[in-house]
């Protein structure tokens, strides 16, 4: 038996603060919105209670952020600013992750960096720039590259031997972009420390 589960997120900003109103059929939940960046900022965990993915389900997230509204979505290793599922893909199997903003963009599985509106070409070249700082001075820098292919967006590849080498460059650039693309402290989900 497959599991075909949605989820539509919409954000929106009202009275300086970022609210999520959402809709799910199937087995994928939002748990509680929180704000451990102050109310601008909302943080939204996914869960998926049947825990596994097996061949033929698919989660389908549609995210809808409306002017001003800030969100951070996460599971127990992946996010919007997203970093890719820890345990994904598995040692037997296959695993897709499909990104799409129609007209903009179409990625499986990396870590991004979207804006509803393009960058300024100084504020992109930040964003690359601040990047590969970081990696020049990681272990994974030969297997790791990042690149700007549209005004909207920004990606970071990187292939490791092990899922924390892997997780442990992608925070330290998520944490980077966060002050130097919005002048934020990375203050990384709970979750993430499991």
């Amino acid at each position: 038996m497959t599991w075909h589960a949605t989820l539509s997120l919409d954000y929106t900003l009202e009275s300086e603060r970022s609210v999520l109103r959402h809709v799910h059929e199937g087995p994928l939940r939002v748990l509680k919105s929180l704000y451990p960046q102050g109310e601008g900022t909302c943080h939204n965990v996914l869960v998926h209670p049947p825990g596994g993915l097996v061949g033929g389900d698919t989660l389908d997230i549609q995210v809808a952020l409306g002017s001003g509204a800030q969100a951070l979505i996460t599971t127990a290793g992946a996010r919007l600013e997203w970093l890719p599922h820890a345990e994904l893909p598995f040692v037997c199997g296959r695993f897709c992750q499909h990104i799409e903003l129609p007209g903009v963009w179409l990625e499986r599985g990396f870590i991004f960096f979207v804006t509803g509106s393009a960058l300024e070409r100084p504020r992109r070249e930040r964003a690359l720039d601040s990047a590969r700082q970081v990696l020049h001075a990681h272990a994974l820098q030969s297997v790791a590259g990042v690149t700007c292919p549209n005004p909207r967006v920004v990606v970071l590849r990187v292939l490791a031997p092990q899922v924390e080498m892997a997780m442990n460059l992608l925070k330290k650039i998520w944490a980077v972009w966060r002050q130097v693309l919005w002048d934020q402290t990375a203050v990384p989900p709970r979750i993430w420390t499991m």
